[in-house]
């Protein structure tokens, strides 16, 4: 038996300004607003009977940064005896949040930075508070077509007049990407909570109003059947809401074209869509009440281990620091990057028998992790290198060592094994 417990908190969006905003180049005023002004702290903690600790952060914005986060790390160890391995931070990756980490993504809210700092506190103290025995269940479901689509397809593209084929972000119908919510249910005496993660971009919402995007709605909106919900997000870099065009609805002349050379062209999404997407996400989750699957053990193990990855050139070198906690064969996976979603279906490909829940978005974020064999291919999520600090793309054969420690890791932590 475990001990469990979910706090959250809102963060006051009436302290900070709309020109902190992170997540776009451009935005544009004149769009309507999507989504809830509110944004949200929550934390979940899960104990087993050894002491061993799993505690989760998620938090309402674009990227984390460790500058402000090793603060809490040392206040948990400080307070509660809780280890950095043992902790995990996830951003819900909203586009419509201040600031909170590297100024290339917008100028810096301070205050928002207190904010969640102050919050995240006060909620890991409501967690403590709040812990008493309870099971740990989980379930997958396949989430209906027309909600989300990967946006990597080899085309002709319009720089080159539609001479050349490269690879472009427009939808890609033919490529197996992450269309799943998976769901893990925290049952107490006192307490029915979920978490529900989902790997999509919340890019719904791009004008200048501040906003939770399509994470808030669904923690709102599945609160009439739990006690708390936290929403997470996954390896979504190459995924993003299916609001498109076909070539037989044109819209302007431009993205007309587009439509017409590749069959589909993503347009802005309408107030409308963005309720399907919620209203879809929601039932799916309502469907699937009955949580069967029960966690195989009552233990948690967690590993956490550091690997340099390096660019094409050898040039630039980051360290990464990844995070394999298992929960009782519910194996949560944290990378700080925005992951590709071949990630996913790999690992689970190799680990059949387990319940994987894709974590990126941790602090200190690196930029875009690309499928090694996606490097050769380009598009945005390769070619973004220099927003991050990178000299050139990141390396292939780094990637393959990055995933081929990432098994091992969930190797180790799924043999029984504890560091």
């Amino acid at each position: 038996m475990y001990k469990v417990s979910i706090a959250k908190l809102n963060v006051n969006p009436d302290l900070f300004t709309s020109s902190c905003l992170a997540g776009f180049a451009k935005r544009d005023s004149s769009t309507e607003k999507f989504g809830l002004s509110e944004l949200e702290v929550g934390v979940l903690w899960v104990k087993d009977v050894k002491g061993n600790n799993f505690i989760l952060v998620s938090v309402d914005t674009l990227y984390l940064d460790g500058s402000y986060l090793d603060f809490i790390y040392r206040w948990l160890l400080e307070e509660f005896g809780v280890s950095s391995s043992e902790v995990v931070f996830n951003a819900t990756h909203t586009h419509s949040a201040p600031n909170s980490s590297s100024t290339f993504f917008g100028e810096q809210d301070a205050g928002f930075i207190g904010e969640i700092t102050d919050k995240i506190k006060a909620c890991v103290s409501i967690a403590f508070s709040k812990l008493e025995e309870g099971s740990v269940f989980f379930y997958e479901a396949q989430l209906p077509s027309g909600l989300i689509v990967n946006r990597r397809l080899l085309s002709r593209d319009i720089k080159s007049f539609f001479m050349k084929k490269r690879m472009i972000m427009s939808p890609n119908y033919s490529k197996k990407f992450d269309h799943y919510v998976r769901v893990v249910n925290f049952v107490s005496s006192s307490e029915n909570s979920i978490l529900i993660n989902l790997s999509c971009h919340p890019v719904f919402n791009n004008n200048n109003a501040i906003s939770s995007d399509f994470p808030g709605i669904l923690r709102r909106d599945l609160s009439h059947l739990f006690d708390n919900v936290i929403f997470t997000q996954g390896f979504s870099g190459d995924i993003r809401p299916d609001s498109v065009i076909s070539r037989y609805s044109p819209s302007n002349f431009l993205v007309f074209i587009k439509a017409l050379v590749n069959g589909h062209s993503f347009i802005s999404p309408t107030l409308r869509f963005f309720d399907y997407f919620n209203n879809s996400v929601v039932k799916t989750v309502e469907k699937r009440r009955t949580f069967n699957n029960i966690t195989s053990s009552e233990f948690i193990f967690s590993h956490i281990f550091q690997f340099d990855l390096k660019s094409t050139t050898l040039k630039t070198i980051k360290n990464i620091e990844v995070k394999i906690i298992n929960v009782g064969g519910i194996v949560f996976i944290s990378i700080p990057a925005e992951v590709n979603s071949r990630y996913f279906f790999e690992i689970k490909s190799a680990f059949k028998e387990l319940n994987i829940v894709p974590l990126g978005y941790a602090e200190n974020i690196i930029g875009y992790l690309p499928y090694p064999t996606e490097v050769q291919e380009g598009g945005y999520e390769v070619n973004s290198y220099k927003n991050y600090g990178w000299d050139s793309p990141i390396s292939s054969d780094s990637l393959t060592e990055l995933f081929q420690s990432i098994v091992s890791a969930i190797k180790y932590v799924t043999n029984g094994s504890q560091d």
